[in-house]
């Protein structure tokens, strides 16, 4: 598939995709923290576990995903979608993270 042209319409449809990207992730984000709120409400007990398998997952995604944009020699569009995709990535670690944490001090991470 040859890369898109370089216009300017091809910018601006470039940055709109990135925005709905954005949104999309916050939206499934959203919704991820109540599922595991609800989970850890419950008691359930391997929530902890699963998220440090998460994690785990989640940078070895990041490393591929890193590994790819400093080689790639791909059209913007696709650079600027896989920076958005490592982004995305890090925040969740991140999050993940310090839930984790939280419930190994025996704290409560979803209030």
């Amino acid at each position: 598939m040859p890369p898109p042209s370089d216009t300017r319409a091809e910018f601006h449809f470039t940055e709109n995709l990135v925005q709905v990207m954005h949104s999309h992730n916050s939206c499934l984000e959203k919704e991820e923290l109540q599922q595991r709120a609800q989970k850890y409400t419950t008691g359930v007990l391997n929530l902890c576990t699963e998220m440090k398998d998460a994690i785990g997952m989640l940078l070895g995604q990041w490393y591929i995903l890193q590994d790819y944009i400093s080689g790639t020699k791909d059209c913007d569009r696709h650079f600027r979608m896989t920076q958005c995709l490592l982004q995305w990535h890090a925040r969740r670690i991140y999050l993940y993270h310090t839930e984790v944490q939280k419930m190994l001090s025996r704290l409560n991470p979803y209030i």
